[in-house]
């Protein structure tokens, strides 16, 4: 078969769960099939492609003249990111790849439609896997209550950099540079631009004017997609709300297999938590209930790893940024991972790895990845969650028949199969 992905781009340019699945996607299928991959890069007046080197000897090319990419940041200018090229451009520039089987979609960010009916018009199969919400969200953050989700859309358009500065850390070497002061300062220009804008009505109405402009475009592009693949049961219930053609197909990596270690014993419990320590990732739910049960039994930690140690807690401690390689010697401390979050997460890696180390996980309705847990586990609100940890806290032992339950973790050349067979044939 030939096949394209596009997403947003390979280590280290690129990072996050969508890039990992998208790499190890093509790596998979690069050895019985003709595979490409295509990343948004930097703003030019004409589409061209530009073949790039890298380590993982994937066909990597580069898309300039896309629309801006909003990543991780907001979107402070929704009209920017609507935009059309005639199709006679788009035809000269994918002239080189013929018989295209699939396009796969990772993300939409940076397209034109014109693309996406171009390969439609070819007889390619086009699949979109949701990684995010960006079709009907605008920041990485999603809600499934409307008015709750906007009011966060409109939020972090306020903090949100310019479009000239999301196409600047689309440029090659950019990441790099952020290191220095002065291009972290010139990338992170917020407010400072707009001092007069402010979080009233008229910029709120004016905002999802335009918001549900680009919302329009988006759904145009998908009607021209054959099959959403959702990632988790949770982002197919949301998808079909806006979409008939969803599949669910669970993710995983190459790095994630079944490991049977040996965890260290001790007399307390500990607790992981991963990522950012942020509200909405459930983090303060998280302290509020655990301040209160230490009042009562301190027979626990919490070792938090990731960048911000922004609480001192007497069971608080911060074991700073890990990498992948880590987690076998991590996961040997760790009696339990919770994952809390508050906001909709499509699906959330840290909770099958976890359970590949045979780590229990706590986790909320609101993670896609609970998929995997057992279901005893899954909590609905923080009246569940403290009880589930005073449980768990007041007797090590309950953990015991955690895993009493079929987990099922694909190797990935299995996951890969079921992709070519479920979600492209």
């Amino acid at each position: 078969m030939k096949i394209i992905h596009y997403c947003l781009g390979l280590p280290p340019f690129a990072t996050g769960g969508l890039t990992i699945y998208a790499r190890d996607l093509a790596n998979a299928q690069k050895i019985d099939n003709d595979v490409y991959m295509i990343y948004p890069g930097m703003n030019k007046d004409k589409l061209s492609l530009k073949k790039i080197n890298n380590k993982y000897h994937i066909n990597l090319y580069r898309l300039d003249g896309v629309l801006p990419c909003a990543l991780t940041y907001g979107v402070k200018e929704p009209l920017d990111f609507i935009g059309n090229k005639p199709i006679e451009e788009v035809e000269k520039v994918f002239k080189d790849f013929e018989n295209v089987d699939v396009l796969h979609l990772h993300t939409i960010q940076g397209l034109y439609p014109e693309i996406i009916e171009y390969f439609k018009n070819c007889g390619t199969k086009i699949i979109y896997t949701t990684h995010d919400f960006y079709p009907f969200s605008l920041t990485t953050k999603y809600y499934d209550d409307y008015l709750l989700n906007e009011k966060n859309n409109i939020i972090q358009s306020i903090k949100a950099p310019s479009t000239n500065a999301l196409y600047l850390n689309r440029k090659p070497y950019v990441n790099n540079l952020k290191k220095f002061k002065f291009i972290k300062k010139i990338f992170n220009k917020r407010v400072k631009e707009n001092k007069d804008l402010k979080y009233d009505e008229e910029y709120a109405k004016e905002y999802i004017v335009k918001s549900n402009k680009l919302y329009s475009f988006y759904d145009y592009m998908l009607s021209n997609v054959d099959l959403i693949h959702a990632n988790s049961s949770l982002s197919a219930e949301i998808y079909k709300k806006h979409f008939t053609n969803v599949k669910t197909l669970n993710i995983t990596h190459e790095g994630i297999k079944k490991n049977d270690i040996d965890k260290y014993k001790k007399c307390y419990l500990n607790i992981g938590f991963f990522g950012e320590q942020l509200k909405d990732k459930g983090f303060n739910l998280l302290l509020d209930l655990l301040d209160d049960i230490y009042k009562k039994n301190n027979s626990f930690k919490l070792l938090c790893y990731g960048y911000s140690n922004l609480y001192d807690k007497p069971y608080l401690d911060y074991m700073g940024p890990y990498k992948f390689k880590d987690l076998k010697e991590i996961h040997k401390t760790l009696d339990l991972v919770v994952f809390p979050a508050e906001n909709i997460e499509s699906f959330g890696f840290i909770v099958l790895e976890s359970l590949a180390y045979k780590t229990p996980v706590i986790v909320s309705k609101n993670v896609g990845a609970k998929d995997f847990c057992n279901k005893d586990y899954i909590v609905n609100d923080r009246l569940e969650l403290k009880d589930l940890l005073e449980k768990v806290i007041n007797d090590k032992n309950y953990l015991n028949d955690y895993f009493n339950y079929d987990l099922k973790i694909d190797d990935f050349k299995n996951h890969n199969d079921l992709v070519i067979k479920e979600l492209y044939k």
